[in-house]
């Protein structure tokens, strides 16, 4: 389980997120524009991001958006590793990226070891609506 780590938690409706410093373990963070329901977070700008610290193997992630929306995923700032990326995650031009449309889990990371590392989604455009981030 993750806490947010910026931002007013359970609060409905738009807020605004500058870039933490730093991003504790087990918990999660926004970047830019985001506006919040009971169900989702949906982001407002296209560089509006969303990271979590974990300490895990895999990471996964529910997601939805109206249209095919590309989301570039980083770990610790870079690709995500053709060797530990999840069974949902494709390359354009070196880049890991996802592509996400129907409301379900997405596979992100699947690594062979428990490793402390920060995840990063960071959607093309507006659109994308983050219900769960697991790490396992």
């Amino acid at each position: 389980n993750s806490a947010m780590s910026n931002g007013t938690a359970l609060k409905e409706g738009p807020q605004t997120f500058a870039a933490p410093q730093t991003v504790p373990l087990n918990t999660f963070a926004f970047t830019g524009s985001w506006t919040f329901t009971k169900e989702h977070a949906q982001n407002m700008m296209e560089s509006s991001t969303l990271l979590a610290k974990y300490k895990a193997k895999g990471v996964y992630a529910t997601l939805s958006a109206e249209t095919y929306l590309p989301v570039k995923i980083f770990r610790d700032g870079a690709s995500i590793p053709e060797q530990i990326a999840g069974k949902d995650v494709r390359y354009e031009k070196g880049q890991s990226v996802v592509y996400v449309k129907e409301a379900r889990i997405y596979d992100l990371i699947q690594d062979s070891t428990y490793g402390e590392h920060t995840i990063t989604l960071a959607p093309a455009q507006n659109g994308l609506r983050a219900f769960v981030l697991m790490a396992e």
